[in-house]
Order: C-alpha cells, then structure tokens, then sequence
C-alpha cells in the first residue's frame, strides 16, 4: 500500500508548554517513530495531501481546510466555554467566536475527541456522531521519564528549595478556571510545604481576574515559587523535582498533566472532575474543596499513602501506550482513506 500523505496544520507548538501544543508535538513524534512506512506527514504544506488535520481553530486555518479537496480532519481540544472562563471579552466577540469555532468543527468530514464525553456535546451542537472518533492525547515517552536524585538535587539548588522540602507542583495557564486563587490559598495553610507553578499569562491582560491574580503572582507567599513558562524539553526535570503533582483546575478536557505525571511516577492529587475520573478512575487522588484537597496532599506525607498512589499513578501510563495510541491513530487514518477511495471509484 502506498504511504497515505497527512498534512497537519497547527500554530499549537508556537506558543512554548500549551496543552494542545503539546499533544500535537507528541502526536508527530509518535507517528513519527511508528508511521513511517504508513504515513507521509508533513506539517502546514499547501500542496494536497490525502489527509488534512487541522490541530488549531483559527480563521487562516479554518480557510485552509474550508476549500481543500483533502480529507478533512479535526481535533477538538475544547469549546467555546473553555475560552469564556479564561479570556475577558466582549459577549458580542465571545459570541462570534462561539459561532466560529462549531463553523470550524461542522465543515470538517471528521472530528477527533480527546475524551468520550465530548461527543454527546458535539452532537447537541447537530454534529453526526459517525463523524466523531475518540482518540486519547499521547504523552511521548522520550520526553518525560524519571532521572537521578543527583539531578533532583542539583535543580533543588538552582531554584534555592531545601533538598528536604516536600515539593508540590502544579502546571498550567495562569488563569482563574485553572485553579491558581485556590492553589495560593491552599500553599498559605500548608507553609511546611514548598509549593511551584509552571506557566503563564497566556492572555496577558485580557486573562480572567488578571489584575487579582497579578498581584498574587508578583507577591507570593513565602512558601510558592513561580517560575513562569517552562521550556517544554526542560518540565520533564521540574516533574521529577516535585514530589507530588497538584491540579486544581475546575475545567478540562483531559488534563495531560496527569498523563505527564505518571511517566515520572508522581502521585497526583486533583479536583474531582468527571473528565479526570472518566479518564483516570481511581488512580488519583481527589477533593471537591480547598479542605478536602489539603486532607489529601496530607494524606501523601505518609510513607505508606505515598508509594500507593506513586503506583497507581506510575500504571496510567500503560493504558496510553505507544503501541496502543498509534494503533487507534492507524486505524483511523487508513479506514478514512479507504472510504474515500473506495467512493471515488
């Protein structure tokens, strides 16, 4: 069979540490180990291809995929309730971006979810549940792994935390919907504990409760690090810095942190969402509130808790396997392609 040509179409990986970016990074990295005697990709071509998969919404985008003859894929990373959480904007300009982005997602022959319960709000939106497939992000296992303590330690210095300090880690956007207020507020009652995030004003002044949140991010308590946009081939060593991993987001569509976490084996300790238990089931820990997630990030300072949840954590991986990944992206890409074909003949 000849290599079926994919075209991705993405600006994700121009923003450094973005979600979307990173998943897309990784998708690329996966077919490239697996697909090559499948699949020839090639990323923002303009020649056609059999295959194109478009990984951001946005207006050059949209027309790139609007009057292509290729087959048209998309991935939905989120809605447009996702971006009225984070960004400040008019109800017009929320409302014309709204309309924009399901235009993006019913003009494409294909949609991919990153998570199952997605599909049912596709299909509210008049979307054909046989155009949608689930696919799961991918965490490439190049990227994230554990290291030697010597390293831990050296980092520890760099950053000036005590080498014995217990270490939480949280890793996202700097905005409300992401958990930050909570994050501070629970670092203040548990001031034995050394407590960072990784991440950025990735709206600047136009991010939720900016001006409040600026003033927490320029004058932290005395027990939270923030260290600003990470490097995403520097986070694997940040990741195995930490002792555990925090995620007090009140809104996701996967959480790929988590995913992160477990390749390093971090315990994890996260609001209880539907999406993370449907994704990761009992293998987290989780609180509803500020209270009960402290109950929990306590819970792993016992010895005995720790290693527990290191090994469940340490097991999500295996459900997200390279092999099993590659193979639900294979089948998906070449049963497409037959249909096409075998229609056209």
């Amino acid at each position: 069979m000849n290599k079926i040509s994919i075209n991705m179409v993405s600006f994700a990986d121009k923003v450094d540490g973005q979600g979307v970016g990173s998943a897309y990074l990784d998708l690329l990295s996966l077919l490239d180990e697996k697909g090559k005697n499948d699949f020839k990709v090639s990323i923002n071509r303009k020649k056609k291809t059999d295959i194109i998969h478009l990984h951001t919404v946005d207006p050059i985008n949209y027309f790139k995929i609007r009057f292509s003859s290729s087959i048209k894929v998309v991935s939905v990373h989120f809605f447009d309730d996702t971006l009225k959480e984070a960004v400040r904007v008019l109800p017009i300009v929320r409302k014309l971006y709204s309309h924009f982005v399901y235009k993006v997602y019913k003009s494409a022959d294909y949609l991919v979810v990153v998570n199952p319960s997605m599909i049912e709000k596709l299909k509210n939106y008049g979307i054909d549940e046989e155009k949608i497939s689930y696919i799961p992000n991918y965490v490439y296992d190049k990227n994230f792994y554990p290291v030697e303590q010597k390293e831990i330690e050296s980092l520890k210095e760099k950053y000036n935390i005590d080498k014995n300090k217990f270490v939480v880690l949280s890793v996202g956007q700097i905005v409300k919907r992401k958990g930050i207020i909570d994050f501070v507020e629970i670092a203040k009652k548990m001031p034995e504990l050394t407590f960072i995030w990784c991440g950025s004003f990735f709206f600047g002044r136009l991010s939720s409760d900016y001006e409040r949140i600026k003033k927490i991010y320029d004058n932290p308590p005395k027990n939270v690090l923030f260290l600003g946009q990470i490097p995403r081939k520097e986070m694997n060593l940040i990741y195995n810095m930490s002792d555990i991993v925090f995620v007090p987001s009140y809104e996701e569509t996967f959480g790929i942190v988590i995913l992160e976490s477990s390749f390093v084996s971090k315990p994890v300790v996260a609001r209880e969402l539907d999406v993370y238990k449907n994704i990761y089931g009992s293998k987290c820990l989780y609180g509803k509130s500020n209270s009960e997630l402290i109950k929990k990030i306590k819970l792993l300072k016992n010895k005995e808790n720790y290693l527990i949840y290191k090994n469940k954590s340490t097991t999500i991986k295996d459900s997200f396997s390279k092999d099993a990944i590659y193979k639900m992206w294979y089948d998906f890409y070449t049963e497409i392609y037959n249909k096409r074909k075998n229609s056209s003949n």
